[in-house]
């Protein structure tokens, strides 16, 4: 591998675990005792760069599954790769959480929702608003949302071979997103997170090596775009515009492979988690501190030490499998 790739890879896993973290903290912070402080300065635009982290992770899916995906006739063990990078390690947390579950008295645990969350389609449980008996799916919208554009590529890189095509996918998903944000908003960012992946498609296919300049052109239109929404009333289509923007100046830079941000064995050691802590973070939480910004912190700590656990013991657990079938141990639990 190029040490250019290296160092691209190792940008894009660093930044994934920062989001990641991001995100979680927030949702920790939002469920604890310091919910009633999610108002104020800084938990109150928390949110921002949690979102912009969202559409970093639909960006670089896309970017990265396109790369390894480019045409029709190479999509030789897509499906394979997927279900089993994905899958195993999705059901094994889930099978965890059961037990969890069961041991805990929690309400809702065979019913049909559960199996909607163990398909990882949790996702529509919430967008046609039906409810969730199960105690599964905490906050798993994102993961039917990858589900989906998995289901979907082979149709897009058949289809759209052609720069004229590509503009139209991605012009139009961003108009579908802008007039969804407002006939159907969600609590959470939808319709901006869904264009991630178009835009990431559209930069792996017929961006070429122009990922720099695309930032710099996408961190400028952010700049303006936050001018307008100060004088447009402060209204959310603008905003998560300006956070589709901030996500793909992000992408950009850490396209260009040249902006390490956290030592590699950091990444290394730290990568794998980001399933697990993704499946996990809502559901384990003890009162460590008085003080809620600590407590949330503390909180999150103790649940990357819990995903570490988890991802190990999957790993035991496939290599015990592969050595029991005489086969080498190929499958690793890492997020798409």
């Amino acid at each position: 591998m190029a040490r250019a790739t290296q160092d691209r890879n190792a940008t894009v896993q660093a930044l994934k675990l920062l989001f990641l973290l991001c995100i979680c903290y927030g949702h920790i912070f939002a469920e604890g005792p310091g919910a009633s402080l999610m108002h104020t300065l800084p938990m109150r635009l928390w949110w921002v760069p949690g979102d912009v982290g969202l559409f970093f992770f639909t960006a670089t899916s896309g970017y990265f599954t396109t790369l390894r995906y480019p045409s029709p006739d190479r999509m030789e063990g897509y499906w394979t790769r997927k279900v089993s990078r994905l899958f195993g390690l999705f059901l094994f947390l889930n099978a965890v959480l059961g037990c969890v579950f069961l041991v805990t008295g929690r309400n809702g645990l065979f019913s049909m929702d559960t199996l909607f969350n163990l398909a990882g389609l949790n996702g529509f449980l919430n967008w046609f608003h039906l409810g969730n008996e199960s105690p599964f799916g905490a906050g798993q919208w994102f993961m039917t949302l990858l589900l989906l554009f998995y289901l979907v590529y082979p149709w897009i890189g058949r289809v759209v071979t052609t720069p004229a095509r590509g503009r139209l996918l991605l012009w139009g998903g961003v108009a579908l997103a802008a007039v969804m944000q407002v006939a159907a908003p969600y609590g959470h960012s939808l319709w901006s997170t869904s264009v991630g992946f178009l835009a990431g498609f559209w930069l792996a296919r017929f961006g070429g090596g122009n990922a720099g300049r695309v930032a710099l052109f996408a961190a400028i239109s952010c700049v303006a775009g936050a001018v307008g929404y100060s004088l447009s009333g402060h209204q959310p289509v603008v905003a998560y515009a300006i956070i589709g923007l901030a996500g793909v100046a992000v992408t950009g830079l850490a396209l260009t492979g040249i902006h390490p941000l956290l030592p590699s064995r950091l990444v290394a050691a730290f990568g794998d988690l980001l399933l697990p802590l993704y499946i996990i973070h809502t559901y384990f939480r003890l009162p460590l501190a008085d003080n809620p910004y600590l407590d949330a912190l503390l909180v999150l700590g103790m649940n990357v030490c819990i995903a570490w656990v988890l991802q190990r013991a999957y790993g035991g657990l496939v290599r015990l499998m592969a050595l029991m079938a005489g086969q080498p141990n190929t499958v690793r639990g890492r997020a798409a």
